[in-house]
């Protein structure tokens, strides 16, 4: 009985560190998507939390450089498109 428990927390602990690298990278992206250094905030989603740190990304939205980006982007498909 002993040995079924301590299986059952391994499988347990494994299950929420493999989900908490995915929340990881998912803050990683986000971060990259907004032209945010993703490093830093995985680091700031181990002292505080993933899910504070993915709420906060999404409110500081995207980098001023990002958005020019985006809008030279933008422009370069439109004129593709006008000729």
């Amino acid at each position: 009985m002993e040995n079924l428990s301590s299986s059952v927390v391994f499988y347990i602990l494994l299950f929420l560190l493999v989900l908490f690298v995915f929340i990881c990278y998912v803050i990683a992206e986000m971060a990259r998507q907004r032209g945010r250094s993703g490093l830093i905030w995985v680091l700031l989603s181990f002292v505080f939390s993933p899910f504070l740190c993915m709420v906060f990304l999404y409110f500081l939205g995207e980098t001023d450089d990002k958005r020019e980006e985006w809008i030279i982007t933008a422009e370069q498909i439109k004129m593709r498109y006008k000729n």
